[in-house]
């Protein structure tokens, strides 16, 4: 059996799971959550001991195959999970940015997809693909959106590697202002003054 403890912290209560495995105490951290998730993940840890699984090997194991995964099995899992939840639009524009990141990147694991990439691979549909600031910013914001289920949905990754990033600013060519000169300001109050020279 395995039993919960529960530490105050400022952000809420920060719970870990106590058992005993081959009679060496071990701890399983949760984090700060909820009292019900906590009960939540106790029960899982209960069922690996159960089941005769240390339940600090199993989450070794499962952080291993995590590292494995990369950009095409990302794309493969998000488009599954987001399937019967968003319409198809959004769906194509989720695999649009992440086949072209792929295309350029190559399939590279989704852990190396940091904010220096990205920001490589914004310079590039700029400077190489020459697509507008505004599809640029599309981009980055179907990639924000995919990665940022990857944490909060798929928990492949524990952090978002390139949320700070911001969009890219629209540059927009104006016209320089045209002076006149001394002549032609002249001339303009000379017309003023004297209206019939406009004749």
């Amino acid at each position: 059996m395995a039993s919960l403890e529960g530490v105050k912290v400022k952000s809420g209560t920060f719970y870990r799971v106590v058992y005993y495995w081959q009679g060496k105490r071990e701890r399983v951290k949760i984090g700060v959550t909820t009292r019900r998730v906590a009960n939540q993940q106790k029960s899982k840890i209960e069922t690996l001991l159960a089941s005769g699984i240390n339940p600090l090997m199993a989450i070794k194991y499962s952080n291993q195959v995590d590292d494995c995964i990369n950009l095409t099995d990302l794309l493969y899992k998000n488009t599954k999970w987001c399937t019967p939840r968003f319409r198809p639009r959004t769906l194509e524009a989720n695999e649009a940015a992440m086949r072209k990141l792929i295309g350029w990147a190559g399939n590279i694991p989704i852990q190396t997809a940091n904010e220096d990439l990205i920001e490589q691979f914004l310079q590039y549909l700029s400077e190489n693909l020459n697509l507008k600031s505004s599809s640029i910013n599309i981009h980055l914001r179907q990639l924000k959106a995919v990665f940022q289920r990857t944490v909060k949905k798929h928990k492949l990754i524990k952090v978002h590697l390139f949320k700070s990033i911001t969009p890219h600013q629209l540059h927009r060519q104006t016209d320089k202002p045209k002076f006149l000169t001394k002549d032609q300001i002249d001339l303009r109050l000379c017309c003023i003054k004297y209206p019939h020279f406009l004749k």
